[in-house]
């Protein structure tokens, strides 16, 4: 499934263009979990613009110097991919992808792609995963070590084998 992506997902740089596009990436990443509230549409709207906001703002801080990237399949935005690149290391600061595009393999073959430009520099890649994340155990299953854990975030990292 893997190999059938090549050459069918692109990366291009997020423009202002993308800011809408980038939200609805992330209203859908709390979509389950917002469901449950009993919110009336309009006031799910509200949270979750803010909620995005206060992300940006946050990864913009920590990550000033960060790559925002708009996942493209076949042409179609999909997603977005925001890593951070510094001497020591590659940072996988956020990936996500809109629901039709969760489960056939695009997310692996991003986060190979990331892997594989760590290997050519010879830098690990460093992460955090929500503790009850499914995808935790994906990222076990691709080489990534568990480094340390607060309530909320385990920390991972990959190292060139």
């Amino acid at each position: 499934m893997i190999a059938e992506l090549t050459g069918r997902v692109e990366l291009r740089a997020a423009t202002p263009g993308d800011h809408e596009f980038l939200f609805q990436v992330y209203a859908s990443t709390r979509a389950d979990e917002l469901a449950a509230t009993g919110w009336a549409p309009a006031q799910v709207e509200v949270f979750l613009r803010m909620q995005s906001g206060a992300q940006e703002s946050d990864y913009l801080f920590r990550f000033p110097g960060s790559s925002w990237q708009v996942v493209l399949v076949d042409g179609v935005r999909a997603g977005r991919l925001f890593v951070d690149r510094s001497r020591a290391a590659i940072r996988l600061v956020d990936i996500a992808l809109l629901p039709e595009f969760r489960g056939v393999g695009v997310g692996t073959f991003l986060i190979n792609h990331v892997l594989a430009k760590a290997a050519a520099a010879g830098l690990p890649v460093e992460l955090q995963v929500l503790a009850w994340s499914p995808v935790r155990h994906h990222y076990l299953t691709l080489g990534f070590v568990e480094t340390g854990s607060d309530s909320v975030y385990i920390g991972m990292r990959w190292s060139r084998p």
